[in-house]
């Protein structure tokens, strides 16, 4: 089937994004969206058992996309974004077929040679080069200030307390185990420990902050347990997952944002804001998290949190704009090929 040239404009562009389903995975290529300005379709990669496994090794499957049981085809997207390496062999086996029509990029490392795509990015840590590829500290993501702006006034009741101004406001976004930190209830109860301490300083100088808190899709049942108990004490909230999800909101209401170290997405998010940001440690052998939060800490973003909090300032981390101007560039010079 014959296609016209790709549009000019991005705005005009057809773009698909496959990503492995995970939701920091959707939130990186609608980050990238965003600072574009453009729309764009998001499926999920339905791979799993054996497949999941050695991904992206094996050969795309009709399966994989979930679409009428056959993989794409021709009308081919303008461009073709992958996140994560369950959905390589999607994009990569499109770029193949459509005899390169589709510009294709990988939002994190894809796991194959980097000759695979038109353009890759991936975090600084993972120490990914090539001709095509971007590496930025932090990742892409949704938190702009239009999402700020609209999260604020959708979640303003948080910084209310029986019709008052509720005071300072700390945002604590937890996460959960994976590969590298076990992330035990006892971890969660030095947390909790943390923030007495942080709260008990606080109060010396002025009001007691309000605690805002957050799980993910990580955490387990033993971390929630420890933390609700000891919110229900304390004067804190704690999201009980009905309703929309407040993750923007809290993030647009606080005064501060304490993130748990087993998260990139959540320590890079909150530092876009020029808040100040605490880190909470976790024991476990992460080399590649441990080079990324000790990259942001030099850039005045994030301290450990220690149990004491003053507050300071920082130009804001924002890598949206570097990582969506070289997807403009490149997918400029990648059309005049079919002009």
């Amino acid at each position: 089937m014959l296609q016209p040239p790709p549009p000019e404009n991005l705005n005009d562009a057809r773009i698909l994004a496959i990503t492995n389903g995970v939701m920091g995975s959707d939130a990186q290529v609608l980050g990238v969206a965003a600072a574009l300005g453009v729309k764009l379709e998001i499926r999920h990669a339905k791979v799993s058992g054996v497949r999941g496994l050695f991904a992206p090794f094996l050969p795309a499957s009709p399966q994989d996309v979930g679409v009428k049981g056959r993989l794409l085809s021709p009308p081919w997207p303008d461009v073709l974004i992958s996140v994560g390496r369950k959905a390589t062999p999607i994009v990569v086996s499109a770029r193949v077929r459509s005899a390169g029509r589709c510009f294709t990029m990988a939002l994190q490392h894809p796991r194959v040679p980097t000759s695979a795509y038109d353009l890759i990015w991936a975090p600084e840590h993972d120490r990914l080069s090539g001709a095509n590829v971007i590496s930025t500290l932090t990742s892409p993501h949704r938190i702009t200030p239009t999402a700020l702006d609209q999260a604020r006034q959708q979640f303003g009741h948080l910084a209310v307390v029986d019709g008052k101004p509720a005071g300072p406001l700390l945002a604590v976004l937890i996460g959960g185990p994976n590969g590298v930190f076990p992330f035990p209830a006892s971890e969660a109860q030095d947390l909790c420990a943390r923030l007495d301490r942080l709260i008990a300083d606080a109060e010396q100088a002025g009001p007691a902050p309000r605690i805002l808190i957050s799980f993910s899709r990580r955490t387990t049942a033993e971390i929630r347990a420890v933390i609700e108990t000891w919110a229900a004490a304390r004067r804190a909230w704690v999201w009980d997952e009905t309703g929309p999800n407040p993750y923007v909101g809290l993030v647009a209401l606080a005064d501060a944002v304490i993130v748990t170290f087993d998260s990139v997405n959540m320590a890079g998010e909150a530092a876009s804001t020029g808040k100040p940001v605490l880190v909470f440690p976790l024991t476990g052998k992460g080399a590649k998290f441990a080079a990324f939060h000790a990259a942001l800490a030099k850039t005045g973003a994030t301290r450990p949190l220690e149990g004491a909090f003053r507050p300071w300032s920082y130009p804001p981390v924002d890598h949206n704009p570097v990582i969506a101007s070289r997807l403009a560039a490149a997918y400029d010079e990648w059309r005049q090929k079919w002009l």
